[in-house]
């Protein structure tokens, strides 16, 4: 999803709800009319969703078995509470079933009993052919945009309306026939309707692209707590071993020497050495956490003494806690110093490590600050031989593997004894303590800054579906312009294109990669995933997706403007700058500025890269799209298998297993197509 184009919209919301608050008494297209549902446009009717919808009924009450690699079974659990998608983990398959319990297109799933009644599903194709259970009921829809309908179940008045049907009952629950009395503001047209279905999608498409993100920095983050809390990776500036990193000394060779086996000393003059916690950097060691500082307890001040608590020094229990931010705890109560006086807990001073012994076991943070804690604490302040903020991380691994070890009658916890037992190991240089805490802290930092923008769009969503699914904001109906005037002229396409090929050349021209053929596949992913129309006809040649006729029309544009001229030589192919570069600046965003973001993401993308690179994710770009635009779900290996026997010959030079792997690369870069 563009970017720009969801700002676009937010913008449009924002001043569409100012003209409804300063103009209360006019509406769009004549005004606003109250109904059971609350004010809607004038041209809108409320429809119930019982005469939106047929084919409804209940699922099947099968048994979830292992997935057998054809039909999938969707449960309740497989929906995602928050996005609502099939997440199913794992992906299963059902006992029995009938045809009539195939999830087809337009189907609405709900479910209709349990904590999560009245949670939705609308049926994507992309997730296979799915048999649906007993607690979901399916409606199909069939008299409005399902997309539409679908958006509608997700705003607070239909949470409000599923919490005062449900409530009839002792179980929470609901049926079709309820179901089907549900009361929809519905827009006069389908295109109307498709049209704020379709901007909600843009949105839920950021949200996802957002958590897909935050998802692989978090495996990043931990795959680099892995490497560089082990030794396994040396930052560099540490250790002087070319290969492992490492630098141990001839005098603890010698001393330890007659303590070593030859298998010992062989592991230690490779630069590290066997440990009870495994192979370590010769020059880092194991210790037990006692040895690393000073530990100091907990406590609760006496509620009934409402004084205590009127104080300024913050008192942290384990709810204000974060699972994996050390570098957040949550402040909302704060006692006195008498408080602290009158009771076990302790002044810990900043930077001081808050362990969770108890209730919430496995969580730790850092404090910023002087705290208190309660008892389910115990706190270590390290010694100013350690880091303590890398004492924080390496503990954190240890302290989750103790939760998951831990035993307990009523409350689940580690005695405070044991957890001062536990070795970790420590770089011996408080600098590479401190340099390991500072990569990892930069990861923290940006993963939380992800967080914050996926919330304020989460945010935004839900402010938009208040206004759009209520007829508050209008969107207008721009219908797509095949031609441009400028100047009561008609701007050529050919012109139009050779302005795209400009900018690409411009950001591209000094890369010793870019020529004809890298041109041509960034006019095509360009084309493609900014949704644009220069008129375009890609033909399955050698190099992949091809259109000869407009390249040569580009170059010539190019030329004709004077800036650039594409040339061959000895040393390849290029795109020289003329004395002209540059202005077709003005043109690009005049054209194109609606999709920068996505268009700066291409760029940026294959800056650098190969033209083969290039080549291989446009021709399976090509490939998916000509399979979508036939209606089919194609899977890695059909897409592969058509690109190595329906295109050019020269495809099978790259292997299966590359093309394959390229797939992947780009599902997990968003460089995925759309039915046409």
């Amino acid at each position: 999803m563009k970017e720009t184009k969801f700002k676009q919209t937010l913008v449009q919301t924002k001043e569409g709800s100012r003209h409804c608050e300063e103009h209360s008494d006019v509406a769009i297209q004549g005004g606003f009319k109250m109904t059971e549902v609350g004010m809607i446009p004038n041209d809108w009717e409320v429809k119930t969703l019982g005469s939106l919808t047929d084919k409804c009924s209940y699922g099947v009450g099968a048994e979830a078995r292992v997935y057998c690699g054809g039909v999938k079974y969707i449960r309740i659990t497989d929906i995602d509470d928050e996005s609502h998608r099939f997440s199913p983990s794992p992906i299963t398959s059902p006992s029995f079933y009938q045809e009539k319990h195939i999830v087809q297109k337009n189907d609405l799933l709900v479910a209709r009993t349990g904590a999560s009644v009245g949670k939705s599903y609308l049926y994507d194709k992309n997730d296979g052919t799915l048999i649906y259970a007993g607690f979901l009921m399916k409606l199909n829809v069939f008299n409005a945009d399902s997309k539409y309908v679908f958006y509608n179940t997700l705003t607070k008045s239909y949470w409000n309306w599923v919490a005062s049907e449900s409530a009839r009952t002792g179980q929470p629950g609901l049926n079709l026939q309820q179901m089907k009395l549900y009361s929809i503001p519905l827009p006069p047209t389908i295109k109307e309707q498709q049209r704020i279905a379709n901007a909600l999608s843009d949105v839920d498409t950021l949200i996802a692209n957002l958590e897909k993100l935050i998802a692989k920095k978090k495996n990043i983050k931990q795959g680099a707590m892995q490497q560089l809390l082990t030794g396994k990776k040396r930052l560099p500036g540490f250790g002087l071993d070319e290969r492992t990193g490492s630098s141990p000394t001839d005098e603890k060779r010698k001393a330890c020497h007659s303590e070593r086996s030859a298998k010992r000393e062989v592991e230690e003059s490779s630069g590290y050495k066997m440990t009870e916690l495994g192979m370590i950097p010769s020059d880092w060691e194991v210790k037990p956490i006692k040895e690393l500082g000073l530990f100091l307890g907990g406590g609760t001040p006496s509620t009934k003494n409402e004084s205590f608590w009127k104080g300024n020094i913050p008192w942290i229990s384990s709810a204000d806690l974060n699972d994996d931010d050390i570098e957040h705890i949550s402040m909302t109560r704060f006692i006195t110093q008498e408080a602290v006086n009158f009771s076990a807990t302790q002044i810990c001073p900043q930077g001081t490590i808050l362990i969770i012994t108890r209730v919430g076991v496995g969580k730790l943070a850092l404090s910023q600050q002087k705290v208190c804690t309660s008892q389910d604490f115990c706190n270590l302040i390290p010694s100013k031989e350690n880091d303590s903020k890398f004492l924080a991380y390496a503990l954190l691994p240890v302290m989750k593997r103790m939760s998951n070890e831990s035993q307990g009658t009523s409350i689940k916890g580690v005695a405070v004894d044991e957890i001062k037992k536990v070795q970790i190991i420590v770089p011996s240089s408080k600098a590479e303590q401190t340099a390991i805490a500072n990569v990892l802290s930069d990861m923290d930092a940006e993963i939380a800054t992800l967080e914050t923008k996926l919330a304020k769009y989460r945010k935004l969503k839900t402010g938009m579906m208040q206004q759009l699914l209520t007829g508050k904001i209008r969107l207008v109906d721009a219908k797509p312009e095949t031609k441009s005037v400028e100047n009561n002229r008609v701007v050529p396409i050919a012109f139009k294109r050779a302005v795209l090929a400009a900018e690409i050349a411009h950001r591209l021209c000094a890369e010793p990669t870019f020529g004809h053929v890298k041109m041509e596949k960034m006019l095509f992913l360009a084309e493609k995933m900014c949704e644009l129309d220069i008129n375009s006809s890609y033909h399955r040649d050698a190099a992949g997706p091809y259109d000869n006729r407009a390249l040569h029309s580009v170059d010539s544009q190019l030329e004709k403007q004077k800036w650039f001229k594409f040339i061959r030589s000895d040393k390849g192919n290029h795109y020289i700058p003329l004395e002209k570069r540059g202005g077709h600046s003005q043109y690009f965003e005049r054209y194109y500025s609606e999709c920068r973001s996505v268009f700066d993401s291409i760029i940026s993308t294959f800056k650098t890269a190969k033209t083969e690179q290039c080549e291989i994710v446009a021709t399976l770009y090509s490939a998916w799209e000509d399979f979508l635009n036939q209606g089919a779900n194609p899977t890695d290996d059909q897409i592969v298998t058509e690109v190595l026997t329906n295109w050019n010959e020269s495809k099978k030079r790259i292997s299966k297993e590359r093309w394959i792997k390229a797939l992947s690369w780009m599902k997990e870069n968003s460089f995925v197509p759309r039915r046409t």
